[in-house]
């Protein structure tokens, strides 16, 4: 069985891209949307062109260790990157594995085809040229080394499991200093109408707090943000 999705469109996107990861999160828990935290990749700083927010669709990618017995491996500067949409953000999973993901080379080759972002749960090389370039780039902990280790893509845009979340082709990611979060395509619509929610309570949070409001109005704004709507 397969579920009819709509697609976000770019008024929905634009909004994304100025939504801090909290709130994402705690709308899609409210929903009862679990697994969606991807805890350890933190951005290269400063994240890209001084942007505080990246909020794109996914094209997952899968690492494993090079296994060198001749099996279809992908080559990503002439299959991944030019089989790419443009608007994409890049998720490499490799679980961790030690060495560096890419570098100032991968990064380029990812721009030339319309990449915005790159999220792994490895290590990443080049920091200083990829700063240069603007490019936003959460790395397993926001960490670089010049260490490598020999491993390969084996599938693209498959489930994979990264960082302790599932993320699929066509998942929104969104990012900013604090990390990464992972909107379920499949429930995008009511994601999005709790999140704008988050922001109305948030908002009136801050308003309560900023005019010293009674201690009953505060604890009744609170209660309010763990309500689905």
């Amino acid at each position: 069985m397969t579920t009819e999705v709509r697609l976000p469109n770019e008024k929905e996107m634009e909004y994304l891209r100025t939504v801090p990861t909290g709130w994402v999160r705690d709308a899609c828990k409210k929903i009862g949307i679990g697994g969606n935290v991807l805890n350890g990749p933190l951005p290269v700083r400063p994240f890209g062109f001084g942007k505080k927010h990246l909020a794109a669709p996914v094209r997952t990618i899968q690492l494993l260790p090079r296994r060198g017995t001749g099996l279809k491996a992908y080559n990503f500067y002439t299959e991944v990157a030019p089989n790419s949409k443009p608007g994409e953000v890049f998720v490499f999973a490799g679980n961790a594995l030690p060495g560096w993901l890419g570098g100032e080379n991968m990064v380029h080759q990812s721009m030339q085809y319309g990449a915005v972002g790159w999220v792994t749960d490895m290590r990443m090389r080049d920091v200083s040229e990829i700063r240069e370039m603007g490019f936003p780039v959460l790395c397993m902990g926001g960490l670089a080394t010049p260490e490598t280790f020999s491993n390969e893509i084996v599938n693209v845009n498959v489930p994979v499991y990264i960082a302790g979340a599932q993320v699929r082709a066509g998942d929104i990611i969104v990012a900013d200093d604090d990390g990464a979060v992972v909107i379920p395509i499949e429930a995008f619509e009511r994601a999005l109408l709790n999140i704008r929610d988050m922001e109305t309570k948030e908002t009136l949070q801050e308003r309560l707090i900023a005019t010293k409001a009674p201690m009953e109005e505060l604890r009744a704004c609170l209660r309010s943000k763990s309500v689905a709507v």
